[in-house]
């Protein structure tokens, strides 16, 4: 009988929970367990992009996300956010700062997480994370923003 260990894969694979990635700066990232003298830096709005450059064997990046990140308050939108904001008609500017808000009434839950996934998937995309599944989490929805003329919200 052959031993079980011949037939034992390894897989890694990261599950990350995300909030509301827009406000997240740039920081840079040091890989404090590498022992050389020059250690891994990267700079990034997420570690998991340092995670997905060390780890060349992860196999998938879960990342759950709540539905109302597409609809944040005002504030300063980092540039990822913003790309991927406009990419799916959710980016405005307004007097006291910019918000990821959708453009466009949105008539199903369906179509909200449509573009939620679309737009998590264009901000994983941005930072170099290909083997990624976006999974939607309900909140309560419950959000305003004090713009005029007032953005659409949902309508279902």
């Amino acid at each position: 009988m052959k031993s079980p260990e011949k037939y034992h894969m390894s897989k890694k694979l990261v599950i990350a929970s995300w909030g509301d990635p827009s406000a997240w700066k740039s920081v840079t990232y040091i890989d404090g367990e590498d022992s050389s003298q020059n250690p891994r830096k990267i700079a990034s709005i997420s570690s998991l992009r340092l995670l997905a450059e060390k780890f060349s064997d992860i196999q998938k990046f879960y990342v759950l996300v709540q539905d109302s990140i597409v609809f944040t308050t005002l504030k300063r939108i980092n540039d990822e956010c913003k790309e991927c904001g406009q990419k799916i008609n959710a980016y405005i500017t307004a007097e006291r700062g910019e918000a990821v808000w959708l453009n466009e009434p949105i008539s199903t839950y369906e179509e909200l997480v449509k573009k939620v996934k679309d737009y998590t998937s264009c901000i994983l995309d941005r930072l170099g994370i290909r083997n990624h599944e976006v999974f939607i989490l309900p909140s309560n929805l419950r959000t305003s923003i004090n713009v005029q003329p007032s953005p659409h919200f949902t309508s279902f």
